[in-house]
């Protein structure tokens, strides 16, 4: 009879190794034989010996009988797997992608909350429930570093329930986790941002932002550490999300962070992480809480920059090494009566005094008095930057219309635009003028790395550079990009860091004047005023400023009719209407042009009045040669029914004109000679005879 032996449970489990899951019997003699590691051999004890006695493979004594017989289970062969062919996954992408309908694409617009033209930046592809098992779905490529695809993402049309344990949930089976880098981030010369998934990434691109997307919080850290060695200089933003949880855990943030500082170690260079605010759980839901606010015009370019603003102005940046704590004990300085920090002079001297500005620009800018150059996306505010220190540069007139007194030395510092944008303008514009930008030379200096206000060292260097190219204006763009770790909605943080630039600037005798754009109160059609600057501080900093508007909305034609504040604590203001025409450019990114036109308001004003009299008469006259062919039109059709003329009576009825009217236009077509008067007699009915008046065509 055989023997029967229990089979150790989970409720039951085996008293050598602990578990119920391993295959471990007991016996009803007593006899336990245990399967834990190692699983290609027994251990058995013996009845009533204690059960930390174990007996391994080299014990040969039977528990049973005592022979000396090894009791050792047979090992099972390792299955041999067969090498599986390698996936062409961008072969795979390119076909879901063909796969992929207007339908679909709307679908997942609207899925999105995004318009359809911001998935231009993607190559997303559609996957049906026949292929997919968990049903229909988009699919998302994701790229090794040099855009390869190495895997596949997934939306699904309707929620999955997954096993949140797997990383790969949402991937196609065997792909590996890749970066999602959308068409043009490369190109882009502000901020990198980097954020967690494809739908933030289409939401970013879609407001012109440089953009790539990691696979995870806490995803793509080796991926991304190749790629960004190729841009060592370029700002990067690792951005996290709102998702924090109720036991406190929180993935966006951790992730983030963690993010920033792995690279920050394996670059050698401080990378910084970012959260979007706190209402918006990531960036396409803050970006759909923006565009609802559109109203009619969608500013998309204006959306970016907000983000990018707060994005930047929230970060926190990661550094390889802790930054020295400056510990000096230096002693007291020792006050020099001589050298008093705060001077004061008697009225006499005062009252002899000669504190007159000097002028920069004849009635719109003058030396040493901290400006701003403002204005909404697509007001030219760069291009006028550049107009303005090549005016300065070259001696030429600002806009063809304001004086230059004295060349003047000037740095433009962009952190924006790019070399490519800032050269093609700064051409067109020297053409305008009838000069070369060769021609000005250290006149007119370039610099594509902006300082960071917040940071004294950073600024005393900046100045120190400025007084080397003994420059004395200088123009930075954006503000946004400059201000660094600080709040901006902060008057007394941001005004600090406005004070140093005005401070640290001017002391090297450099007259600053800040790139900046306006807050959302301001609308197309009115002038800008300083209420409209975005942030805390600039108001105050602004001590003369030229504000931009567009007089009315673009049209993407390269036509601009702007509104031009200009004014300043010296006095000086006016309102003034710029029209500029740029053209649009060819194959060749050339072709466009700058051509500028000034005028006042009431020059405006009064052509704008002679243009509505002029359109009023022209349509008077389009309206009168419309009812003298419908008169002539009537005449015809009386004179070709067998009648000699039409009478008043007839035309009016054909005509369905008053009779003071059928009078005043058959008197004009009279006076014309395009019609003749013709008297003749009409049947009234019993033979009687009628004399009617008629008219008819002069050459009928």
């Amino acid at each position: 009879m055989s023997e029967i032996a229990r089979r150790a449970t989970a409720a039951d489990p085996c008293p050598v190794c602990g578990s119920g899951t391993k295959g471990c019997s007991v016996k009803a003699d007593g006899a336990h034989f245990c399967r834990g590691e190692p699983r290609d051999e027994w251990k058995c004890v013996k009845k009533g010996e204690p059960f930390s006695t174990y007996r391994h493979v080299n014990d040969v004594t039977n528990l049973r009988n005592g022979q000396t017989t090894a009791v050792k289970a047979t090992p099972k062969p390792a299955p041999q797997a067969s090498p599986k062919p390698a996936q062409d996954w961008g072969a795979m992408s390119a076909r879901y992608a063909e796969a992929m309908t207007p339908d679909t694409r709307k679908a997942l617009a609207k899925n999105l909350g995004l318009p359809e033209a911001a998935l231009d930046v993607l190559a997303v592809g559609w996957r049906t429930k026949e292929e997919d098992m968990h049903g229909d779905c988009w699919v998302f490529p994701e790229c090794d570093p040099s855009g390869a695809v190495i895997g596949l993402g997934r939306r699904y049309v309707k929620p999955v329930n997954t096993d949140d344990s797997s990383p790969n949930k949402m991937c196609i089976h065997r792909s590996k986790r890749g970066l999602t880098l959308p068409t043009g981030w490369r190109e882009g010369t502000g901020p990198l941002f980097i954020v967690e998934g494809p739908s933030d990434v289409i939401a970013l691109s879609l407001c012109g932002l440089s953009v790539i997307g990691r696979p995870s919080n806490t995803g793509g850290v080796a991926l991304l550490r190749e790629l960004l060695t190729d841009s060592p200089g370029r700002a990067v933003y690792i951005v996290g999300e709102n998702d924090r949880r109720e036991n406190g855990d929180w993935p966006g943030r951790h992730g983030a962070e963690t993010t920033a500082r792995q690279l920050t170690e394996l670059l050698g260079r401080p990378i910084a992480w970012t959260m979007p605010p706190e209402e918006h759980k990531d960036a396409r839901v803050w970006v759909q809480a923006i565009a609802s606010g559109f109203g009619e015009a969608e500013d998309w370019g204006a959306a970016g920059q907000e983000i990018a603003s707060h994005l930047v102005n929230a970060a926190i940046e990661v550094r390889t090494d802790k930054e020295p704590v400056a510990e000096e004990q230096a002693a007291p300085a020792e006050k020099h009566v001589a050298n008093p920090r705060f001077t004061f002079v008697n009225s006499a001297t005062f009252a002899t005094g000669d504190f007159r500005p000097q002028w920069l620009v004849s009635r719109a800018l003058v030396r040493n008095q901290p400006g701003v150059i403002a204005g909404p996306s697509k007001a030219l505010k760069t291009n006028l930057s550049i107009d303005l220190g090549v005016s300065l540069a070259s001696g030429t007139p600002f806009l063809g219309q304001f004086d230059i007194p004295k060349r003047t030395r000037v740095a433009v510092v962009s952190g924006e635009s790019g070399e490519h944008t800032l050269q093609e303008t700064a051409h067109r514009v020297c053409r305008a003028k009838g000069i070369t930008l060769a021609s000005l030379g250290g006149h007119l200096s370039w610099c594509f790395s902006l300082p960071t206000f917040s940071q004294l060292d950073v600024m005393a260097d900046f100045a120190e550079t400025l007084a080397g190219l003994n420059a004395e204006v200088v123009i930075i763009d954006p503000v946004y990009l400059a201000l660094g770790n600080i709040d901006a909605k902060n008057l007394f943080e941001a005004g600090a860091a406005f004070r140093v630039v005005a401070e640290v600037l001017l002391k090297v005798g450099c007259t600053p004047l800040l790139i900046h754009h306006a807050n959302r109160q301001l609308v197309v059609g009115e002038p800008m005023e300083l209420t409209h600057l975005a942030y805390s501080g600039l108001e105050q900093f602004a001590r003369q400023f030229v504000l931009l508007n567009r007089r009315e909305k673009y049209k993407g034609d390269g036509v601009h009719d702007l509104w031009a504040t200009i004014g300043g604590s010296a006095g000086h203001g006016g309102l003034w209407s710029l029209h500029i025409e740029e053209g649009t450019v060819d194959e060749s990114f050339a072709g466009r042009e700058w051509n500028v036109s000034v005028e006042t308001p009431s020059e405006v004003r009064d052509s704008a009045a002679e243009r509505r009299e002029a359109e009023k008469r022209e349509a008077a006259r389009k309206k009168l040669q419309a009812d003298e062919t419908a008169v002539l039109l009537a005449i015809d059709a009386e004179v070709n029914g067998g009648r000699l003329a039409a009478t008043k009576s007839q035309i009016r009825a054909r005509t369905g004109f008053g009779l003071d009217k059928v009078k005043q236009i058959i008197a004009g077509l009279l006076t014309s000679g395009a019609i003749v008067e013709i008297d003749f007699e009409k049947s009234s009915g019993n033979g009687a005879k009628k004399n009617e008046t008629g008219f008819k065509r002069g050459d009928q």
